[in-house]
């Protein structure tokens, strides 16, 4: 390389097997180096040329710049994209803004697929049979099960022909929201195309799955932009499929990388199911034309209805009237966030402060027709900003310590999740049957 670098940093984030590095070179500009094994060689070279054509079309992504071999292996060399991970940010956006993120991402794929497949290249529905017959096997010889995770291969099974006279293109390979940036600009920008490929377009919202669970708005708007708000019906059929295949080989392939990614892909493969009604309802419950969306409430007396109302309805979590009452009286003068589908209040969630500079998310309470779309989500991301706006630095939470009920357990995953960190375990705080944890979240 002709370019004279006086600084490398390794990026650790990401599943590719290359080495990724943010160098800067004597003019303080910076760049993306990605290095991969020698023996890659012909095919990070077509990596590359394909990547050319693409950024030609006007996609927005890092830039090609260079190609060649080193001591390391083989390099390519591109632009960097100063901003934020979408992974990240999208989640603390307003719904409205993260659904138009989604209709740009779906545009965006829309022209990825005008790159025609070769001619040459093998029938779909030959292909992907026996790519779907390779993960049933892979499914059925892992020692590992999901609960009802037989309904995945029923559903390939009855929809098969699906497949016949399928259309091909080239294909990203990894098209989630890990897999965008937010540049200074807001601009949408893909990364990583080391997983390109050809095949089905459609095959590629296989990843939509990690967009739902982070927001299902982004997700909605990423089908709406990519077919215009004209969703076809058999779309949604194949994509239950692509999401069925995918799921049934992520168990074996999680075993290896430790009892944690496998209990992150047993809950995918239950929000999948939730999702689907079981694989009876090919439109997922996360597409939602009719967004969901959140109110701040400041009048106490409809604070009040709308804990009690919520709070009655989720018996296993609050199955305690008394208890109930307390909580419905402690909303008074408290930061109070509503969810509502239309006019009718899904959910909720208010604060109360535990200290000069620590806030508590006191109570949250969501539909459980509505539960594992977001929602919960999305009510702890605007209370997030209203706590840090009101000067706080911290916000902590309590629940029941993990291993001790199936219920709670999921509830520990779901604070995990976003992003809290486990503080102490007081056993007594409330009695010996539930020890009390206590996560903390600086904001």
């Amino acid at each position: 390389m002709e370019r004279k670098f006086v600084k490398k940093e390794l990026i650790e984030k990401g599943w590719s097997k290359d080495k990724k590095y943010c160098v800067t070179d004597d003019n303080g500009q910076k760049f993306l180096l990605r290095i991969s094994p020698l023996e890659q060689l012909e095919y990070k070279k077509a990596e590359f040329e394909n990547m050319k054509e693409i950024y030609a079309l006007g996609i927005p992504m890092c830039e090609p710049i260079e190609f060649g071999t080193c001591e390391e292996g083989v390099y390519s060399l591109q632009s960097w994209i100063d901003g934020e991970d979408a992974e990240e940010m999208i989640p603390t956006l307003p719904d409205e803004q993260a659904y138009v993120y989604g209709c740009e991402a779906g545009k965006i794929l829309r022209k990825l697929h005008e790159i025609p497949a070769p001619e040459e290249i093998e029938d779909w529905e030959i292909f992907f049979n026996r790519k779907m017959n390779r993960k049933i096997e892979l499914y059925r010889a892992c020692d590992l099960k999901y609960e009802n995770g037989e309904v995945f291969i029923e559903y390939i099974e009855e929809n098969r022909h699906l497949l016949k006279n399928r259309p091909q293109t080239y294909q990203h390979g990894d098209y989630h929201l890990g897999n965008f940036m937010i540049d200074r600009k807001g601009q949408l920008v893909v990364i990583d195309f080391n997983r390109n490929d050809f095949g089905d377009p459609w095959e590629e919202f296989n990843r939509i799955v990690w967009c739902a669970q982070v927001s299902s708005h982004f997700a909605t708007g990423m089908v709406d932009g990519y077919f215009s708000g004209n969703v076809p019906m058999d779309f949604w059929k194949l994509l239950a499929m692509y999401i069925s295949s995918n799921t049934l080989s992520s168990l074996p392939w999680a075993i290896p990388f430790g009892q944690a990614e496998v209990e992150v892909m047993r809950n995918q493969a239950r929000d999948i199911l939730d999702w689907y009604d079981n694989m009876k309802n090919p439109v997922p419950k996360w597409y939602r034309k009719n967004k969901i969306h959140i109110k701040q409430i400041k009048l106490d007396k409809s604070k009040e209805n709308i804990a009690r109302t919520i709070l009655e309805s989720l018996p296993d979590w609050f199955g305690i009237s008394e208890s109930i009452e307390e909580y419905v009286a402690d909303t008074k003068g408290k930061p109070f966030f509503c969810a509502y589908d239309e006019d009718i209040p899904i959910g909720f969630l208010y604060l109360k402060e535990t200290g000069q500079h620590t806030v508590e998310l006191a109570v949250m309470g969501v539909l459980k027709e509505y539960h594992r779309q977001g929602v919960g989500r999305t009510l702890f991301e605007h209370a997030k900003n209203e706590a840090k706006r009101l000067g706080y630095s911290f916000i902590q939470v309590k629940t029941v310590q993990m291993g001790r009920y199936d219920i709670y357990d999921d509830t520990n995953y779901f604070y995990r999740s976003l992003g809290f960190k486990e503080l102490e375990v007081f056993p007594m705080l409330w009695d010996e049957w539930n020890p009390c944890q206590i996560y903390i979240m600086a904001i």
